[in-house]
């Protein structure tokens, strides 16, 4: 009879996840004292960057090659057919720090390059104070509850137009454990008609009066395009203007916002929510969705304004791929260095995703796909339904906000 194998001497291999490197480490008892040096070595980052010249591009190649690492661009450069092209690098975090440096040195608009990719490779979300809550984005993350007082609302409209609805709504999402809550009195679903700025501010009068009497403590959101709104909504105690139009529908917004120091939440959409399903065909889905984002956080933060939320938009003006395409790639925009808010609940790409309309059924697919965006890079998400709430704080306790 042949002996049985022995296993202890032979080889195996496994994949590893860079985000489990440090016990990794420590599980083949490696020196404790070098592993958050060994991390930066054994830890890899990719990199885009857009809009190099090709004498730029071809001396970041040069550096990239002369240090061990690479990078993409186009053949145009080689052939001398492109004006400019945008690089993608693949280097190890200790690397990256070295190919800084010896851009520094560099001339034309290396040392730019060098700062960008420096800031890149140091970001790091600070912790906000919102009322008595601290709201530690890096490293957690937290939901955010929809009361609609609209009569319109694609899931929601005319539930909570009453005061006793709505405050019984609220009681019920605080009772399930939101972080904040997201008030809106005009619906902005694609096809949606604008609302007088008096209209909505009629229809949250007094019951966000109340919410505030009532739950003095909790974190408040007001979802709206109009300054009159947000001027009516801040004056009311509220902390968080979110602006679906980025600032573009009411001009006046920017430096208003500006001026109450308050978070500002921007979001990627084509158009006005009337027509912006017309306008669903990118170049590039994400550099595309990336690129508004970045120049709008840039413009704003030269405005003065830096706590600053970002909405990839899901379901605004995206079809049902491209919907799929942003939750699959939320990680490509936490290079902005600002939180990401992902707001898919009961939208119609599900239900045409899944070919149903039944609520129950809509919930459960959105709990699966908040879990999926949440652990894709999404720090905070929108929730309707407050089962929902209760049970994506328990998943986030459990296996996200517990790492």
């Amino acid at each position: 009879m042949k002996s049985c194998r022995d296993y202890k001497n032979t080889i195996y291999i496994k994949d590893l996840n860079e985000k489990n490197m440090t016990r990794e480490l420590q599980s083949v008892d490696f020196d404790a004292s070098y592993i958050n040096c060994a991390c930066q070595k054994y830890k890899y980052k990719s990199i885009k960057l857009f809009n190099l010249k090709p004498h730029e591009a071809t001396i970041l190649k040069q550096i990239c090659l002369s240090l061990g690492s690479d990078c993409a661009l186009s053949r145009g450069v080689l052939l001398n057919e492109v004006d400019y092209t945008d690089c993608i690098v693949v280097a190890s975090y200790s690397i990256l720090k070295k190919i800084v440096e010896k851009l520094k040195l560099q001339p034309f608009r290396m040392k730019e390059i060098a700062q960008l990719i420096q800031n890149n490779i140091n970001r790091n979300l600070k912790v906000w104070q919102i009322k008595n809550k601290e709201f530690d984005f890096q490293n957690k993350k937290y939901v955010m509850g929809i009361l609609n007082i609209t009569p319109d609302s694609f899931s929601d409209g005319g539930l909570f137009i009453k005061l006793k609805d709505a405050l019984k709504q609220v009681e019920l999402m605080v009772e399930n454990g939101i972080d904040i809550l997201d008030i809106g009195a005009e619906s902005t679903q694609p096809g949606a008609k604008e609302v007088e700025s008096s209209e909505q501010i009629k229809r949250l009068k007094h019951i966000l009066k109340e919410i505030v009497r009532e739950f003095p403590f909790l974190p408040l959101s007001i979802d709206t395009r109009s300054e009159e709104v947000a001027r009516f909504s801040l004056d009311s105690n509220v902390d968080i203007i979110n602006d679906v139009s980025s600032g573009d529908y009411d001009k006046k917004m920017i430096d208003f916002i500006k001026k109450y120091n308050k978070i500002y939440i921007i979001t990627h959409s084509p158009s006005t929510p009337d027509d912006m399903q017309n306008k669903t065909k990118y170049k590039n889905l994400i550099d595309d969705i990336y690129l508004y984002l970045k120049k709008k956080v840039d413009f704003l933060e030269e405005k003065g304004l830096k706590k600053i939320i970002i909405d990839p938009g899901i379901g605004f003006g995206k079809t049902e791929n491209q919907n799929i395409e942003i939750i699959k790639r939320l990680e490509d925009f936490k290079s902005i260095n600002k939180p990401i808010l992902i707001a898919l609940s009961r939208k119609s790409f599900i239900t045409k995703l899944f070919n149903t309309s039944k609520k129950e059924e809509l919930d459960y697919a959105t709990v699966v796909y908040n879990t999926l965006a949440l652990n894709n890079g999404a720090c905070l998400t929108r929730v309707h339904q407050t089962e929902n709430i209760k049970l994506l704080k328990n998943i986030l306790s459990q296996f996200i906000n517990n790492n």
